[in-house]
């Protein structure tokens, strides 16, 4: 039996590696397409996570408050700041929720001690904070985190007293 010698060309070998090479090349730009999509949706679902934390988490500080007359917004140096009184063992204390350094902070203290921005509690990481007061017991509250905004109003059920807005 004789045997045939085979003729092997360039193209033989150059056209199956550029099919290669090419595959590869369209299969890692895919998958860097897909984590730079993941990373971008991630980072706007973290964001709008934070804002509606924040946001709720006033909801409920104002549901705690008995009546609008116990609330009242004051603008510090640094920003708004919504203080909530209540009586606490006959002891009159104030909640003072305000934005200092990049986060939402949260300040428990006897009423009449002066308000000492940087010894409240850190709660979660917020660019601004604004409140102020609407009509008929609403206050507005705006929130925003890395370009996510978040816009609230919330309502005084009960009796309107004297509020304040300093």
């Amino acid at each position: 039996m004789e045997k045939r010698a085979k003729n092997v060309h360039t193209i033989d070998v150059i056209f199956p590696l550029a099919l290669l090479l090419i595959f590869g090349f369209c299969a890692v730009t895919v998958v860097l397409q897909g984590a730079q999509v993941y990373r971008k949706t991630a980072g706007g679902l973290r964001a709008n996570y934070t804002v509606r934390t924040a946001v709720t988490y006033l909801q409920e500080k104002v549901r705690e408050c008995p009546d609008a007359g116990r609330a009242e917004i004051r603008k510090e140096a640094d920003g708004d700041v919504l203080r909530l009184t209540q009586t606490v063992k006959g002891e009159e204390y104030v909640t003072c929720i305000y934005c200092k350094d990049g986060t939402l902070r949260e300040l428990f203290c006897r009423e009449g001690e002066p308000f000492r921005p940087e010894a409240g509690q850190e709660l979660m990481p917020v660019d601004s904070f604004f409140a102020q007061w609407e009509e008929n017991n609403l206050i507005k509250f705006t929130v925003s985190w890395e370009g996510q905004t978040e816009e609230v109003f919330l309502r005084f059920y009960a009796k309107e007293k004297d509020r304040a807005e300093k």
